[in-house]
């Protein structure tokens, strides 16, 4: 029998959102999405190619130090949504990463009328890029009183481990340089060797080629944790527990694509979180025992679009 015939409407069960997604159409909307969400202080950006990884790993514990974003271009001028953002939040400092990015004569014209510098941070290759990217790097720090710079060491031929290293670096006020696979390449080795003349440097070595590397050609006033896992996404899980006491949330990027975690890094200093990175399609296990150890785990963001992390991986984020 039915022993409540006039039945009260139920409540409907809350549901739950799946973690926020900062996206655009495309790496550069991306980034310039992070950019408007960011909170940085809005004096500094800093640029550097979309379309290939070297130059632009060294380039986020720089943007971290200027508090300022990191933003993608991909086309022979920078793109006129970047111009036309810088101009019309004010920003007066432009730092390029690299020799392959260029302003429009005009658009540089409008910025000198506006007060703005462009500065360019290059060398001859990826490894004296991020060399130079560095100097200037460690030199922010240091003007903010940060003496301690650890050298995040990572390998600049396949990207995975420096896009982690560069977001860790910049959580710790250090530095990224490059190997060449398992090389020490003369750029990285000469700088590793001034700067650890006059006292002890601290090296993170990332991921198993920038280990090799290192326990081929060591430096010797530097001592060394290396941190390898046994993919790219425990490699990053390993960097996201040396953090796990000062850090709420993740941001999680594409591990096959190196744009989207690039324009990340940055966003993990603000947010006081740890990148981690996944699959289109499946969230890897390495990354989920991460998620899980955070404070705030299910409240972490998701970097891209649902091509880079689906809206699948997005709800097992979520838990």
């Amino acid at each position: 029998p039915n022993l409540n015939p006039n039945p009260q409407p139920q409540p409907s069960t809350p549901q739950r959102n799946a973690p926020s997604r900062i996206s655009g159409t495309n790496r550069v909307q991306t980034a310039l999405a992070a950019w408007q969400i960011g909170g940085f202080s809005n004096h500094s950006v800093v640029i550097a190619t979309g379309r290939l990884a070297p130059d632009a790993l060294a380039a986020s514990p720089l943007a971290t130090a200027l508090d300022a974003p990191l933003l993608l271009s991909v086309t022979r001028y920078i793109e006129t949504d970047i111009v036309a953002r810088i101009l019309a939040w004010g920003i007066h400092d432009v730092r390029l990463i690299g020799s392959n990015l260029q302003f429009h004569p005009q658009d540089l014209a409008r910025f000198a009328a506006a007060g703005v510098q462009v500065r360019r941070h290059a060398g001859a290759n990826r490894y004296a890029t991020a060399v130079e990217v560095a100097k200037e790097t460690r030199y922010q720090w240091n003007l903010q009183g940060m003496l301690q710079n650890p050298v995040f060491l990572a390998d600049g031929v396949n990207f995975p481990d420096a896009l982690a290293a560069g977001a860790a670096a910049g959580r710790l006020q250090g530095v990224v340089l490059l190997t060449q696979g398992a090389t020490l390449p003369l750029e990285t080795h000469n700088y590793l060797l001034a700067i650890s003349a006059s006292r002890q440097v601290f090296a993170v070595v990332v991921g198993g080629p920038a280990v090799q590397a290192w326990s081929v050609t060591p430096v010797g006033n530097v001592a060394v944790m290396p941190v390898q896992g046994s993919n790219r996404y425990e490699t990053a899980g390993l960097l996201a527990d040396m953090l796990q006491g000062q850090s709420q949330s993740a941001i999680v990027a594409s591990g096959l694509n190196f744009p989207d975690g690039l324009a990340a890094a940055p966003l993990c200093a603000k947010y006081r979180a740890v990148l981690l990175l996944t699959q289109a399609a499946q969230l890897p296990p390495e990354t989920r025992l991460r998620l899980d150890r955070l404070p705030a785990g299910n409240r972490s963001f998701i970097m891209g679009g649902t091509g880079a992390v689906s809206d699948t991986v997005a709800w097992q984020i979520r838990g």
